[in-house]
């Protein structure tokens, strides 16, 4: 028979090993970045504003972390701004993906419902983007690799053509993906734009890599047993 306190550090080894994949798993990040005219983009440092001021702009913007299969699902934003002609671009990275949870290909949905009754208070264009980096980086579109791209103009209520399938290897450190709205105009409704980057597939079940300290843990414990038992005979 063990002693409590050896079966109390057996316990504990396992304990620790779920721990370690635990937060491997859950180490992805959503930051939001602004652009006004085409100028440096700001880090807001938040994963959703409500009501924030940007120059002319009041932007609302909703988005969700990776949840297999799906990368920044629901990505939504509205923008309701003073100027006809003023231009803002909205960046929504998500880092720390994990490639054993979500892999290539990816697909992207888009489309945007910018219908004012006064034609004069639509948007002007409405170019929505996906992209997705191996390097992990923040905001970054030169040389990330360009899931998608479609543009809305003059206020239309579309849905984009998006894309399927579209293969960019990933791994096998953790990467970024980013959707970019970018919207030239106001509207006084606000208009709902939405982007959703979605991997086409997903290893089922816990990953290997993500699984093995867990099994390390086990195995720890399990010779930790072994070696007590052979203490106390």
């Amino acid at each position: 028979m063990l002693s409590m306190g050896a079966k109390r550090l057996a316990v504990m080894a396992g304990i620790a090993g779920s721990l370690l994949w635990a937060s491997t798993a859950s180490a992805a990040t959503v930051d939001i970045g602004l652009s006004f005219n085409g100028g440096a983009i700001t880090d807001t440092t938040q994963s959703s504003l409500a009501g924030y001021g940007f120059h002319t702009f009041t932007l609302d913007v909703g988005t969700s972390t990776s949840a297999a299969p799906d990368v920044l699902n629901g990505t939504s934003v509205s923008a309701r701004g003073t100027s006809s002609t003023n231009r803002v671009t909205i960046y929504v990275t998500e880092t720390g993906i994990d490639p054993t949870v979500i892999t290539s290909p990816f697909s992207f949905i888009d489309g945007t419902n910018a219908v004012n009754s006064n034609p004069a208070k639509n948007y002007k264009s409405v170019v929505i983007s996906a992209y997705v980096d191996n390097n992990n980086g923040l905001f970054s579109t030169p040389g990330a690799g360009l899931v998608a791209s479609d543009t809305f103009l003059n206020g239309v209520t579309a849905t984009g053509a998006g894309a399927n399938n579209v293969s960019i290897p990933v791994g096998p450190g953790l990467f970024s993906a980013t959707i970019v709205f970018d919207i030239i105009g106001t509207s006084n409704n606000g208009g709902d734009i939405t982007g959703t980057l979605a991997t086409v597939h997903a290893p089922p079940g816990v990953p290997l890599p993500a699984a093995l300290p867990l099994f390390g843990s086990v195995l720890g414990g399990g010779l930790l047993v072994r070696k007590l038992r052979r203490r106390k005979a």
